[in-house]
């Protein structure tokens, strides 16, 4: 049987690197560690799976291992891509050059009316040109951008559309027909169900702060 953590507050500094909180006497649970080193306690963990949209990284508990136990709540948790790697056997990208995540979410679209299908696909295909990467899939439908998720995107079965989510306040984006709203505090979102609406949503995803990576 396989157990799962969830953690909630939890922040990505970088692709397979996130910052929580997690007092030293937990994270003493996973196993026994011969580091006991200045204030952070640091975590490689298997199989993460992180929902940008709630803040929540989930991991299996099996799969923790303990680097370092410090003396605060401050923790890091690093993704073991070497052995999540070895267990997926999955090339970095595809002969259609969408990497795994965004196969993924390709797959989930088949959930959705045929016309909120088509959006999703052109959608991806034109982020794509402008900006590689991959997705990745959190909880659920759930899908971040990676290396940098600059936008966050969930397939709504039930509503027919994606939910979508960028960097920036509504009022960054102009005038908009597609009804950006606020969503959590410095990010802004849109519904996407039509092929119609794929360039308005490519020009807000364009206007999305970015990180430096």
């Amino acid at each position: 049987m396989t157990l799962l953590m969830a953690v909630e507050g939890a922040e990505e500094l970088k692709q397979g690197i996130w910052r929580l909180s997690l007092p030293p006497h937990q994270a003493l649970m996973f196993g026994d560690c011969r580091n006991h080193q200045g204030q952070r306690s640091v975590l490689l963990v298997s199989d993460p799976k992180y929902d940008a949209h709630r803040s929540v990284l989930q991991f299996r508990i099996e799969g923790v291992v303990p680097l370092n136990i410090g003396s605060t709540s401050e923790a890091i948790a690093i993704a073991d891509e070497t052995k999540e790697a070895a267990v997926k056997g999955a090339p970095a990208k595809s002969p259609d050059g969408y990497g795994p995540g965004d196969r993924d979410f390709l797959r989930e679209l088949t959930l959705l009316p045929r016309e909120a299908q088509e959006a999703g696909k052109q959608l991806l295909e034109r982020v794509r040109e402008r900006s590689p990467g991959d997705l990745k899939r959190g909880l659920k439908r759930n899908f971040s951008n990676t290396p940098d998720n600059f936008w966050y995107v969930i397939v709504q079965p039930n509503a027919g559309a994606l939910s979508i989510t960028v960097r920036g306040q509504p009022s960054q984006f102009q005038s908009s027909s597609l009804d950006v709203k606020d969503d959590r505090p410095g990010y802004s979102r849109f519904k996407l169900s039509k092929r119609s609406e794929v360039e308005e949503a490519l020009r807000i995803i364009s206007q999305s702060r970015r990180k430096r990576i």
